[in-house]
Order: C-alpha cells, then sequence, then structure tokens
C-alpha cells in the first residue's frame, strides 16, 4: 500500500510539468536510499538525478548523513539538488 501511495504522489508531481514521455521515470523501492538511487540510475543509464533536500541539522547530518550527499558522491552522473522552499 505504501509503494503504490509513492507512486501516485509522484505521479501527481510529475503531471504538473510538461515532461518528455520515455525521459523521465521514477519509482518507489525498499533499501539503503543511497545505493537504491545510485543502483537505479546506473540500470537506467540516468543522465541527471534531482533529488529534494530538506533542512538538517549538523547533528542529524553527521550522524545519519546526508542521502543527497552520498549520492552527488556516489553517482556517475550529474546530480541536481533542490532545497525546500523557504516559509
Amino acid at each position: 500500500e505504501a509503494r503504490e501511495k509513492a507512486m501516485a504522489q509522484m505521479a501527481a508531481f510529475a503531471g504538473r510539468f510538461a515532461l518528455p514521455s520515455g525521459k523521465v521515470w521514477s519509482s518507489a523501492v525498499l533499501g539503503y536510499p543511497p545505493k537504491v538511487i545510485v543502483d537505479a540510475v546506473e540500470q537506467g543509464n540516468a543522465q541527471l538525478v534531482v533529488l529534494g533536500k530538506h533542512a538538517a541539522g549538523i547533528v542529524e547530518r553527521l550522524m545519519v548523513g546526508s542521502v543527497a550527499l552520498q549520492v552527488l558522491e556516489m553517482a556517475k552522473c550529474d546530480v541536481l539538488v533542490v532545497p525546500e522552499p523557504v516559509a
């Protein structure tokens, strides 16, 4: 059920943009996020990964690490990190 909900949310988000068919894809997968993302990038031969970034405190970043930072380090393609909007 969670996977279906995530896919519906991603489809609704992507539907707001005029994206070329077959050029953009999304998926919902269980696993360690940086590895899952990088594996999907390599399997799909992606040229660009777009990730959202939320405001994390220094302690959280040191203890947990940043998914975006790890993907930036591991991905073999361009990565665009988009910050959350300022309230």
